[in-house]
C-alpha cells in the first residue's frame, strides 16, 4: 500500500493520502513511524488522513490494534487526526470510537472542508 505524506507548513497540517488497495497491520505500523517522524521534524500535530481512495477500511481487529498503538506512542498520542472517508458508516464510527476510547483525538469526515475546519479548532 502506497501512501504520500506531505507537510503543509502554511496550513499547519501533515497530510497522508492512501492509494487504493488494502492496508495491512505491518503497513500501518510503518505509517505510524513515518507520521511520528513528520510530527517530530515539523512540530505540527494536526494530521489529515485521506482514506477516501480506499474501497474499505482495514478489518476491525486491525483498527483496534492500530488505535491502541497510537495511544501508547507519546508523539502520536498528542496529535489530532481528521480522517477523510468515502462514507460514514459503522466501520468509520468504530474507527472513531475505538480511538476516542483510548484517548486518541480522531474524527471521521466525508468533506475535506469539514475535516480541515475541525483540525483548525
Amino acid at each position: 500500500m502506497a501512501i504520500d505524506i506531505i507537510v503543509l507548513k502554511d496550513q499547519g497540517i501533515i497530510k497522508l493520502t492512501y492509494s487504493p488497495g488494502e492496508i495491512t497491520q505491518e503497513e500501518l505500523e510503518e505509517h505510524r513511524g513515518l507520521v511520528a517522524e513528520a510530527i517530530t521534524e515539523s512540530g505540527i500535530r494536526n494530521v489529515l488522513v485521506d482514506l477516501s481512495g480506499l474501497t474499505q477500511l482495514p478489518p476491525i481487529v486491525t483498527i483496534i490494534e492500530h488505535n491502541a498503538a497510537l495511544s501508547t506512542q507519546s508523539t502520536l498520542r498528542t496529535a489530532k487526526f481528521a480522517v477523510l472517508c468515502r462514507s460514514l458508516g459503522e466501520n468509520e464510527q468504530f474507527l472513531e470510537t475505538s480511538g476516542l476510547n483510548r484517548g486518541v483525538q480522531i474524527k471521521c469526515f466525508r468533506s475535506m472542508e469539514n475535516a480541515l475546519s475541525w483540525l483548525g479548532d
